[in-house]
């Protein structure tokens, strides 16, 4: 176990980049599987695609560049921020035409559920609000990680 964590250690700043690289890779993977690719839903794939290539670039950045990078993964937190609250207005929108489908006079909610049930691949029910959070965390931990980690070659004063 002492050996790990001395490897982990010396090797913190590399670890963490390639998790959250993997992070990244992962959520764009999701957003494909899921279908998640037309319009607006665009930023989200381009925001882990540029995530994605902004922490595997943080492994060979130094001085200035680095501190770029990080700037930009804060930039491309916003995203997810921004991609919460349109799934949180998407929801809300959903929500409110369930409820006047369920009222008195409506045709059968059993009508309704036949006639839009989603397609393969698509979602059911309103989008989750908290998902994009998600890109928010990993852009905010790949830019502390930039600006706080020790490097490999680099001394702690």
């Amino acid at each position: 176990m002492q050996n790990v964590r001395r490897m982990l250690q010396e090797n913190y700043f590399t670890v963490m980049m390639l998790l959250l690289a993997g992070g990244f890779a992962m959520l764009l993977v999701e957003l494909f599987m899921l279908d998640h690719t037309d319009g607006i839903q665009l930023v989200a794939v381009a925001a882990s695609l540029s995530g994605l290539v902004l922490t595997l670039a943080a492994l060979f950045v130094r001085g200035r560049a680095a501190t770029t990078v990080a700037a930009l993964l804060l930039v491309l937190s916003a995203t997810g921020l921004f991609g919460a609250y349109e799934h949180l207005v998407n929801r809300e929108g959903e929500s409110a035409n369930a409820q006047r489908l369920v009222q008195p006079g409506n045709q059968p909610i059993a009508y309704y559920q036949d006639e839009e049930t989603p397609a393969e691949g698509e979602a059911a029910g309103p989008p989750p609000p908290l998902a994009p959070l998600s890109l928010a965390g990993l852009g905010v931990v790949a830019a502390a990680t930039m600006l706080g980690a020790p490097r490999k070659d680099q001394t702690v004063s």
